[in-house]
């Protein structure tokens, strides 16, 4: 499921947040568990905010799973750039990061069967298949209740 890969200018802070999909609630990297989102202010976003490493060539990683996140949860990582000297409300949104998008990634690698036979065409339907059963899902879980507690973490922000 893993690494989290972010192209962003190296020298920056970047950091993610974590939004468990299922229940709405968000990962608490300190508790490491996941929480009810509660009062969503400075205090709570540096409670929950997981840090990404700054690789000095433009790219930012998570290599590996956090403590208290299954493989099999089903999370949207919103990645913020810190701003201050801690996060806040005001830190732009810079991307986001999503479990289903890992889950194909490791389906397409898992069953990848490329011999001297397979066409680009065979490679295209594969992914077509996959894209379409994932849109699908996507589609019958999303809930009020999720969208609220995203809106709720990424404010007004909008992504560059």
């Amino acid at each position: 499921m893993y690494p989290i890969m972010k192209g962003f200018k190296s020298g920056n802070d970047l950091y993610a947040l974590f939004l468990n999909r299922t229940t709405g609630y968000i990962y608490d990297a300190g508790d490491t568990a996941w929480e009810e989102i509660g009062t969503f202010n400075d205090a709570r976003r540096d409670a929950c905010d997981v840090a990404l490493t700054d690789l000095t060539c433009d790219v930012y990683v998570l290599t590996t799973r956090p403590t208290g996140i299954a493989a099999s949860d089903d999370w949207l990582a919103v990645i913020c750039e810190r701003e201050g000297a801690s996060p806040a409300s005001t830190d732009p949104v810079v991307g986001f990061e999503d479990s289903r998008m890992h889950w194909l990634r490791n389906l397409l690698e898992a069953d990848w069967s490329i011999d001297t036979t397979t066409t680009p065409w065979d490679m295209v339907a594969k992914v077509k298949g996959t894209a379409i059963e994932l849109v699908r899902k996507e589609l019958t879980d999303i809930s009020g209740n999720n969208l609220t507690a995203i809106s709720t973490i990424i404010g007004a922000a909008t992504e560059p």
